[in-house]
């Protein structure tokens, strides 16, 4: 059974209770949309300046454009507009589909910043051409709302780590748990204060989340707020523990027999959902990493789970297990499941890797390795994550943070005329603690 590795973990896995990592902002404002290309006749452009009127010196914010297909947006914007981003003074593209649009102006403060939403204005879309609108905001002074937050009930040997306040306009209600783009969240360790300083004057919509050892709880009914141009609204929030879906397990991971002073960079436990029983490992298993104590906490959905400790030396380096154990998650049930993970000398590989056929006038710049388990073999196109790659500007590719057993190898390269490769041939080697495996490989160049 193998897992990948932190790069992987950090992108949204649950940490400790009391030091869980911190959500994307609920109200964060995705990238600027970049220019888009019409490839289509029934596509045009809408595009034009953007500019905040009278806005304070210094001020930071976006604006932007949002576009509603006139067909669903009689009540108001639409729940998930298309739109385009740019900072005052710039100018904006947004590719939109022929027909008439409803497009709005909007600002925020900063990223992710409550926006501020101007009338709707209509827009009619030819196929492959290009209509020019230029967008004026009037700033408006912010509002403010906060207050504590609580939940209550919470159930003896149950924590809750942290809190979420998200606000949303009363036109645009969280569906499913995913804030708009128009809403603004504070994240709030403890039982508070929030405070969120970015809305404009209007009716806002409060809604509650929070972390306990069972993981993320949205509470799906809000607290209306009246916010008034400018000023500071305090509400103090407080929601009933919702018997959870999940389960969990948590106890400790130890490394035996390790060296005086080895303390890995990574360690902690994952599992992975028994199928029938079956003991298939899944693709993509669910993992925390280790806080004080070497304790850890990892949510599970209810079902039989196969779960173990790891350690790594490195990110995307190979990972060393504790022995497999099966494990029944209840919902709304603490496992205690403690890991033992011996220590093992990593193995070292060196690959010499040859490029061969490369034409006149073309260089190798860089070769790679990669090296993957012997069970998840690389197909070409998706590299699983318990694999583990190095390049260097020489021919002699070197990776010394391998658990032992058997790897396949895949060689590869990067050339002066842009091309890149991964050998799908592998090698196949075994490998032994604390020991070096030299090797030889060869691919072939191909050309873009």
């Amino acid at each position: 059974m193998r897992f990948g590795s932190f790069a992987m973990l950090a992108m949204g896995l649950l940490g400790l209770v009391g030091a869980v990592g911190a959500p994307s902002a609920a109200g964060a404002a995705a990238p600027p949309v970049s220019p888009a290309v019409v490839t289509q006749a029934t596509e045009g452009l809408l595009t034009g300046n953007v500019v905040i009127r009278n806005a304070p010196a210094g001020f930071q914010g976006q604006v932007g454009v949002a576009a509603c297909p006139a067909t669903v947006s009689s009540t108001g914007i639409c729940q998930s507009p298309l739109f385009a981003l740019a900072m005052s003074g710039a100018s904006y593209t947004l590719a939109l589909s022929a027909g008439t649009w409803q497009v709005y102006e909007f600002y925020e403060i900063g990223y992710g910043g409550g926006a501020y939403v101007g009338r709707p204005h209509a827009v009619s879309i030819v196929g492959g051409a290009t209509v020019r609108k230029n967008i004026s905001v009037q700033y408006q002074v912010p509002s403010t709302v906060g207050g504590t937050v609580a939940v209550t009930g919470v159930p003896s040997g149950v924590t809750i780590g942290s809190l979420l306040v998200t606000a949303c306009p009363s036109s645009q209600p969280l569906v499913s748990g995913n804030p708009s783009l128009f809403c603004d969240s504070d994240y709030v360790n403890g039982s508070g204060p929030y405070s969120i300083p970015t809305l404009f004057k209007g009716r806002w919509l409060l809604y509650v989340g929070y972390y306990s050892d069972f993981g993320f709880t949205q509470v799906a009914t809000p607290t209306t707020v009246n916010l008034p141009k400018g000023g500071s609204v305090a509400v103090d929030l407080s929601v009933a523990y919702q018997t959870p879906a999940n389960g969990a397990l948590e106890g400790t991971v130890t490394i035996t027999g390790a060296p005086p002073g080895f303390s890995p960079p990574f360690a902690g436990a994952g599992a992975c959902p028994i199928a029938g029983g079956s003991g298939t490992v899944c693709p993509n298993p669910s993992y925390t990493l280790i806080g004080p104590g070497n304790t850890y906490q990892l949510p599970l959905s209810p079902g039989q789970w196969g779960a173990a400790g790891f350690y790594e030396l490195g990110g995307f380096a190979g990972q060393f297990l504790s022995q497999y154990q099966t494990v029944s998650v209840s919902a709304g049930v603490i496992d205690q499941v403690n890991f033992t993970v011996p220590y093992v000398k990593p193995a070292t590989v060196q690959a010499t890797v040859t490029v061969t056929g490369v034409p006149a006038g073309v260089s190798v710049e860089n070769t790679q390795l990669l090296a993957c388990p012997s069970g998840d073999p690389y197909d070409g196109t998706t590299t699983p994550i318990e694999c583990v790659e190095t390049g260097s500007a020489g021919s002699v590719d070197t990776i010394n943070t391998l658990p032992p057993g058997t790897w396949l190898l895949y060689p590869g390269y990067f050339t002066s005329d842009g091309s890149f490769e991964i050998g799908t041939q592998a090698t196949t080697v075994k490998l032994k603690a604390g020991k070096t495996k030299r090797v030889s490989l060869s691919v072939a160049y191909r050309p873009l």
